[in-house]
């Protein structure tokens, strides 16, 4: 994904890995110009330049979105909503690239459903801590048809993870 992205936007990649913290501290310092973060929302980096390194967020102009979304196949137009991270941040144009968690097709099975399971319980302790995380879907039906519509390939242990949550909803009675 990162090299479609610089592939669409026209830039040679640099072939190093800074930590957050150095990206930060040099878009604080004015020494570099902008840095895409590759996650989802919420996402600590952002939360960090924000609100400790003075930084802010700005819109892709339509016409960079248009010309950017058909040359990176996961990507697909996102507002980001005002006050997400924070009063001061305003509503953001841009684009939003899933998180995905990838597996060998072969891989063990109950492996897959107890990391699905154990993720699912983390999101849980995320959308106590902020407010953005709320937008994930808790419904595993839902969550399957997100994740089918953009074209998600589906791991044989997490469908099994979604049909056995998605019971448990139904016999419970919570929302599907």
């Amino acid at each position: 994904t990162s090299k479609e992205i610089f592939s669409a936007l026209k830039l040679e990649p640099v072939e190093i890995n800074p930590s957050a913290d150095r990206v930060l501290s040099e878009l604080a310092a004015g020494r570099i110009d902008f840095a895409m973060i590759q996650a989802g929302v919420p996402n600590r980096t952002v939360s960090d330049a924000l609100i400790f390194h003075d930084c802010s967020l700005t819109s892709f102009p339509a016409e960079m979105r248009n010309s950017f979304l058909p040359n990176v196949s996961t990507a697909w137009e996102f507002s980001l909503p005002a006050g997400y991270y924070g009063e001061k941040q305003p509503k953001v144009d841009t684009f939003s690239i899933p998180n995905v968690l990838v597996a060998r097709e072969d891989a063990d099975k109950e492996t897959i459903e107890l990391l699905c399971e154990l993720l699912s319980q983390a999101a849980v302790a995320l959308k106590i801590r902020h407010q953005a995380f709320a937008d994930v879907p808790q419904s595993p039906m839902e969550a399957r048809h997100i994740m089918t519509e953009i074209g998600v390939p589906l791991h044989q242990g997490t469908i099994e993870w979604l049909n056995r949550r998605s019971a448990a909803a139904t016999d419970s009675g919570e929302i599907k």
